[in-house]
Order: C-alpha cells, then sequence, then structure tokens
C-alpha cells in the first residue's frame, strides 16, 4: 500500500491562498466581546509609537492580520487603503498587523509600495494566538462600543467590508 504525504508547508500555502469563503459560509463567524477583553495589547507601529485598540475606542475598526509574502493579503490591501480614505473621517480606523519575520525596512519599502494609508503594527505568534489566527488574511470587525462584530478568514472583496462598515458607522 502506498502512502502519500503532503508537506504541511504545502497545506498551509494552500490555505491561505484559497481560503474565499463568501459572507455566511465557513469562514465568517459572528462573535460578541467586550473591547477589554479583546484590547489589552501593545504592539510598536512601523513609525516606532507604541499602540493598542484601546487608542481607537470609539471608531469602527478593522484589524486584519496579514504578511508580505502573503498572495491574498496582496490582494485586500488596496481596499483597505480605499475604504480607510473613504471612511476614515467617517470614524473608522483601520489597523494592519503584520506577521512578518524579516526586517523592518522591507515592511516599510512594501508599504511605501502600496501606499499605505493606515497604522501597520508589528504582530508576534503570541498575539496572532491570542486572536485566534491559523491562517491569513485574518480580519476582525469592531465596532464603536468595542464589541467584534466579524471575523473572517481568507481574502474578502471591498464591497464585504464596505456593508460592515455602513452598518456600524451609523
Amino acid at each position: 500500500m502506498r502512502r502519500v504525504i503532503i508537506p504541511v508547508m504545502f497545506f498551509f500555502f494552500f490555505a491561505c491562498s484559497q481560503s474565499t469563503e463568501k459572507p455566511g459560509e465557513p469562514g465568517e463567524t459572528k462573535v460578541k466581546s467586550t473591547f477589554i477583553e479583546i484590547s489589552n495589547f501593545t504592539l510598536s507601529s512601523l513609525d516606532g509609537v507604541e499602540m493598542s485598540l484601546l487608542n481607537f475606542k470609539g471608531r469602527v475598526i478593522i484589524m486584519d492580520f496579514w504578511a508580505t509574502w502573503c498572495g491574498p493579503c496582496k490582494v485586500e490591501i488596496p481596499s483597505f487603503v480605499e475604504l480607510q480614505e473613504e471612511y476614515g473621517e467617517k470614524g473608522l480606523q483601520i489597523l494592519g498587523v503584520s506577521l512578518d519575520r524579516g526586517g523592518k525596512e522591507d515592511l516599510i519599502n512594501f508599504c511605501d509600495n502600496l501606499s499605505i494609508n493606515y497604522p501597520i503594527l508589528i504582530g508576534n505568534n503570541a498575539l496572532a494566538n491570542k486572536f485566534g489566527v491559523q491562517a491569513i488574511p485574518t480580519t476582525y470587525i469592531i465596532d464603536r462600543e468595542g464589541n467584534l462584530f466579524k471575523k473572517y478568514i481568507g481574502v474578502r472583496g471591498k464591497e464585504v467590508f464596505k456593508n460592515d462598515i455602513e452598518q456600524l458607522i451609523r
């Protein structure tokens, strides 16, 4: 009898690049939690500023866990740039949590090339584990009161996030 072995790294990259469930399908989870339960972390931004979710209390927050090597992440970022520009003055704050292990300079160059207009925080495995990130991109939508509204695993189109934002910004 032949055994077929699939390398673990192949599975991880396949999951990362193929996570395209539509809203309402597996991969979308509605959860509720208080702001304080999910916000007790502090990360450094690319500018060296220490930030936590508490810095953005009262705003709708999209917190996206991503990495420069993740193809689906690269697909989503231009939508986040557009959404931050369109809704930033109305109370939206997008935060990118980079899970890259490379140098800070490479991350800065990547962000400059994509004209990222929202804070990029330098994440770590401990925070990713705390938030239950098992694949990237993983994106959390947090309402103005600090409740976790939705969690998306995998890439989503701009309209999905726009619909969530419009529900919460009212």
